[in-house]
C-alpha cells in the first residue's frame, strides 16, 4: 500500500531514534521510539474501545444519576482511510446501538451510519475524524507519552506487555478527548473543547507495549479528575455554579488493539452507499 511522504519521513525519524536510543536498553525512550518505528509499518488493525462515565447532577436536593457507557469495536485499513464500526452505548439505562463505514477518497472522507435500520450518509473532513483513524490515533497517544515510566509488566491478550504510566500533556488535552470520544458522549451538557481552556487538571495514560513486537497493544485514560473540572467549569460558565453541582465518580477510556496487518478488505455495503 502506497504510503505518503509524510508518513514515510515520519518513519524514517522513529528508526533514527530507535537506533540512536538503542544503547538505552529498556528506557522509556527507546521502547517509545520503537513502538513509533513499528507502527509506521501498520497498515491495518482491530481496536476494542470500552468508555465509562460515572456521574450525576444535584441541584435543591434531588439527584440525578447519569450514567454513560460506550463500547465499539472497529476495524480500520489506514492508507485509503476504510474503516468499519459498531458501536453501543448506554445513557441513563438507555441504549442505543449504531454502526459504521467510514472511507476515504482523496482528501475527502465520506461516513455512512445506521441506528435505526436506515443508513444516512454525511460528508467529513480529517479535522472531524476523530477515534476513527485508529493508526494515527494510536501515533497521537505515542507521541503524548513524554517522561513516562515502566511500572511493570501485564498480560495483555495472552502475551506479555510492559506498562507506562505518565500524563497526557495540557497542549494536547483537546485532541486526545476528541480522539477518546468523549465530546461526542457530553456534548448535549454544554462541553465543548473551549471547556479545556484554563484548567489545571490532566488526564492520566497508561501505554502497555507488546515485549516481542513492541507495538502498542492497550491504552488506559484516566480523565476523571479532568472531567470533574470541566463540568464545574460548564455549569459556572453559565452561572449555575451555586444551584446546582456534577459529581463524577469515574471517568475512563481503554483501548485494546489487535489484527495488526489483519485486515485485508473492508466491504462497504450497497444499500449503505445508496443512502
Amino acid at each position: 500500500m502506497k504510503k505518503t511522504p509524510a508518513r514515510i519521513l515520519a518513519a524514517a525519524i522513529a528508526l533514527l531514534l530507535a537506533i540512536s536510543l538503542s544503547a538505552c536498553g529498556d528506557s522509556f525512550e527507546s521502547a517509545m521510539a520503537r513502538a513509533l518505528s513499528e507502527m509506521q509499518d501498520v497498515e491495518s488493525l482491530h481496536m476494542d474501545m470500552v468508555m465509562s462515565l460515572d456521574m450525576s447532577l444535584s441541584a435543591e436536593g434531588q439527584t440525578l444519576d447519569m450514567p454513560i457507557s460506550m463500547d465499539m469495536s472497529m476495524d480500520t485499513i489506514n492508507e485509503p482511510l476504510t474503516a468499519h464500526a459498531t458501536m453501543n452505548m448506554n445513557v441513563m439505562q438507555q441504549p442505543v446501538g449504531v454502526e459504521y463505514y467510514l472511507e476515504q477518497s482523496g482528501e475527502n472522507y465520506q461516513m455512512y451510519a445506521n441506528m435505526d435500520g436506515g443508513w444516512e450518509s454525511m460528508s467529513m473532513d480529517e479535522t472531524e475524524l476523530g477515534q476513527f483513524s485508529a493508526v494515527d490515533g494510536v501515533e497521537f497517544y505515542l507521541q503524548c507519552a513524554s517522561a513516562f515510566e515502566k511500572v511493570g509488566e501485564e498480560e495483555v491478550r495472552g502475551a506479555t506487555a510492559s506498562r507506562y504510566d505518565g500524563e497526557i500533556p495540557a497542549d494536547m488535552l483537546a485532541e486526545a478527548l476528541e480522539r477518546s470520544g468523549a465530546y461526542s458522549m457530553v456534548e448535549g451538557l454544554g462541553v465543548s473543547e473551549d471547556s479545556t481552556e484554563g484548567l489545571t487538571s490532566g488526564m492520566g495514560l497508561s501505554i502497555y507495549l507488546d515485549n516481542e513486537t513492541g507495538l502498542p497493544v492497550r491504552y488506559d485514560i484516566d480523565m476523571t479528575d479532568l472531567m470533574r473540572e470541566m463540568m464545574e467549569a460548564t455549569l459556572a460558565a453559565v452561572g449555575a455554579g451555586d444551584a446546582m453541582s456534577w459529581e463524577i465518580g469515574e471517568a475512563s477510556v481503554s483501548v485494546t488493539l489487535s489484527e495488526f496487518n489483519g485486515i485485508d478488505a473492508i466491504e462497504i455495503p450497497d444499500d449503505a452507499r445508496g443512502a
